[in-house]
């Protein structure tokens, strides 16, 4: 069974890369504070990541921040503790295709939202939601490095180890919060005719 698996994923991966070669999004750094609109993906582990991740939407959109969230669980069945949100979509075994690409319309209409910002808390396991984030036409994307894969962040958050939900929320926050990124002014040319 885990030569089937391991086999759907180089497959998945290879023709992935395909379509990563022909993406083109425009990229615009931007911070925190400056972003509007806020994509989030996550891994749907335990009931506790569920809480400490709620908590954390529950402060950006306090901030005025527009949330949009994508939670992918291993099972047929999202848990007891998920309660389905007005801004939360949940993608499930039945939403992943053979070569554990998201087939559902809300992973389609995630992929080409263009969020300002989008944020992977995901599980380096978890295919389906490596799509997504590469895939995406975000223009800033911020993530954890995963092992042996580079990944198609704009600003990365590397560690030997994998960091738990809540230190990777905190380091998310604190970079994107700390940088000021610097963008051209706009030249406005004045011709008279």
């Amino acid at each position: 069974m885990k030569i089937f698996t391991t086999i759907r994923v180089r497959l998945a991966r290879y023709f992935l890369g395909k379509l990563t070669s022909r993406l083109n999004r425009r990229r615009v750094a931007i911070n925190l504070a400056q972003a509007v609109d806020i994509g989030i993906v996550y891994s749907l582990v335990s009931e506790e990541e569920y809480a400490i991740l709620g908590r954390f939407v529950k402060s950006l959109q306090e901030k005025g921040k527009k949330v949009q969230v994508l939670g992918y669980h291993k099972s047929k069945r999202a848990p007891v503790y998920y309660a389905p949100k007005l801004a939360y979509d949940l993608l499930l075994n039945g939403d992943i295709d053979l070569l554990l690409r998201p087939v559902s319309e809300f992973s389609d209409k995630f992929i080409d939202y263009p969020f300002d910002l989008l944020i992977d808390l995901s599980s380096p396991a978890d295919f389906p939601l490596s799509y997504i984030v590469e895939l995406s036409k975000a223009g800033f994307k911020v993530g954890q490095g995963k092992p042996g894969i580079p990944g198609p962040f704009d600003l990365l958050i590397e560690s030997s180890s994998p960091l738990s939900l809540e230190v990777l929320i905190e380091q998310v926050v604190h970079y994107t919060s700390t940088i000021e990124f610097i963008t051209p002014p706009i030249q406005v040319i004045n011709t008279e005719l």
